[in-house]
């Protein structure tokens, strides 16, 4: 079962911000209403002769769901919510917003397997840190297994319109205490750069992948400067030929790649093996272009030259 390509901590630097959509972007699971406990229930590896244990309770906000994994029988402990009218479908994926404590736990969607008396358990695993931060985890369609039993089955990718039930579990294959904060569950839309005008001033970069130094520099500087970019709204977006692409702390599916690589065809050309950085403002227009990571120093004093970045220092500061 693979794991989520891209699980990040809450970062200023790398905060991709999104057009409102409800269509495509809605709550499935919002802890801060207490009624929410009531729709979930607890799925333990007992059905399989196993021993471990797990419960949750609904408190300060969020789902607490803790208790004790141990591996000799089932090995799993989870959380579910039932739902035949989730009306899933038009997103890119899953949203949850959780604090963990280091171990890997898995988001499961169920979908009927259509002429059989089983349902696929499509999944993925997502890490979490040591539950000092809380992390935005996204999970795109695409990234999900389908699977019964622990089987992996050969069907096509989860159709979401079919889901019937969400859920969280742990079957890490470690036995020991286990605990996971979950905030709120919801759906994401595919990515949309022009969502961003007016909002947010993207750092577009395209590179083959992650081993390029150049683009490993480039995401570096954003993460050292984070408070810089967060001031001045800029956004990390990478875009890789191959691996795991994102924007902020989302992931990017291939046709939002796609899109991206279209989009700044032009700009790309006279790359070198592929590297490109482009600022791009935040009314569209790509403000400065180079085959070589740009400096934050640079990219820095080019945003702060400009009217509309002056005009809103100006309004900060009133």
């Amino acid at each position: 079962m693979r794991s989520v390509p891209i699980v990040l901590l809450a970062s200023c630097a790398m905060t991709a911000q999104q057009p409102e959509r409800p269509e495509a972007e809605r709550t499935l699971a919002d802890f801060s209403r207490p009624e929410e406990g009531k729709k979930w229930r607890t799925v333990l590896d007992g059905v399989m002769g196993g021993r471990s244990t797990g419960s949750f309770v609904v408190e300060d906000g969020c789902m607490v769901f803790t208790g004790v994994l141990n591996t000799n029988g089932g090995g799993f402990s989870s959380v579910r919510r039932r739902d035949d009218n989730f009306r899933l479908g038009g997103e890119a994926g899953i949203h949850l917003r959780v604090r963990g404590d280091g171990r890997k736990y898995t988001l499961r969607l169920r979908q009927p397997v259509s002429g059989a008396r089983y349902s696929a358990s499509y999944r993925t695993k997502f890490e979490t840190g040591d539950g000092r931060e809380w992390q935005d985890v996204y999970v795109p369609y695409e990234a999900l297994t389908p699977t019964w039993r622990g089987r992996t089955l050969d069907l096509p990718q989860v159709d979401p319109t079919k889901v019937d039930e969400i859920g969280v579990s742990i079957d890490d294959k470690i036995d020991g205490p286990f605990r996971i904060e979950i905030q709120q569950i919801r759906t994401y839309a595919a990515f949309d750069i022009d969502a961003m005008r007016d909002r947010g001033r993207p750092l577009v970069v395209f590179a083959t992948d992650a081993r390029d130094p150049r683009a490993a520099r480039q995401i570096a500087a954003a993460t050292k400067e984070a408070e810089g970019f967060a001031d001045r709204e800029i956004t990390l977006v990478v875009v890789y030929d191959e691996g795991a692409s994102f924007a902020g702390q989302r992931p990017l599916s291939k046709r939002d790649c796609d899109a991206l690589r279209d989009r700044f065809a032009r700009n790309r050309k006279g790359a070198k093996d592929g590297f490109t950085a482009l600022l791009v403002g935040k009314d569209g227009g790509v403000k400065r272009t180079a085959h070589d990571p740009i400096t934050c120093e640079e990219l820095f004093a080019q945003i702060d030259a400009m009217p509309m970045r002056r005009r809103e220092v100006r309004e900060r500061g009133r």
